[in-house]
């Protein structure tokens, strides 16, 4: 009778153990698909955060690039000083446009940018390579074009353009003309 006893609370404590053990198993499997589902998020908040620690010292001493997104190191805007080298312009200088703050089309940019004198225009490529031009003034705002024989096109929505790097740009090494698509970030 004991080893009956004996026999029947094993069994009884293995089963209640296989069934706590389903029941953690289907815990764990639920918060990790949980987790998976927050990951991305996670992920882009940690992206976020990063560029805002590299931001810091752009914001201190740059207020006027506290927005960007494409102009992440200090050392950029050091040049961009430099090759601008109008400190008036440069202190006092604002964010007009943002492709992804003001939309992705060309009346919103005329409307952010005409008539406001010098323009700065940054661009940034899918493949994270950055360039721009200083506009002067609105006789160069009414083409979207850049450059001699249009180094580069933006089209009217902002989105697809084409490059031919070469005459007022040259293309970074290992990129042939009309290689790289371009896209308003």
């Amino acid at each position: 009778m004991k080893i009956e006893i004996e026999e029947k609370w094993k069994k009884e404590v293995e089963n209640k153990n296989k069934e706590i053990e389903e029941k953690w198993k289907k815990e764990v499997d639920k918060m990790k698909e949980e987790n998976d589902k927050m990951k991305p998020i996670f992920d882009e908040y940690e992206k976020e955060f990063e560029i805002q620690k590299k931001l810091e010292p752009i914001k201190k001493n740059f207020p006027q690039f506290s927005e960007t997104r494409i102009i992440t190191e200090e050392e950029y805007v050091k040049k961009l000083q430099e090759w601008i080298n109008d400190n008036d312009f440069f202190s006092k200088m604002k964010k007009g446009f943002s492709a992804k703050r003001d939309g992705f089309n060309s009346q919103n940019w005329h409307k952010a940018v005409d008539g406001k004198g010098k323009t700065l225009v940054i661009i940034k490529t899918k493949q994270n390579f950055i360039f721009g031009e200083m506009i002067k003034g609105i006789e160069y705002l009414q083409s979207l074009h850049f450059g001699i024989n249009g180094d580069f096109y933006l089209s009217s929505n902002l989105q697809p353009g084409w490059s031919n790097f070469g005459y007022s740009y040259n293309p970074p090494n290992g990129i042939t003309y009309e290689q790289m698509k371009l896209k308003v970030i």
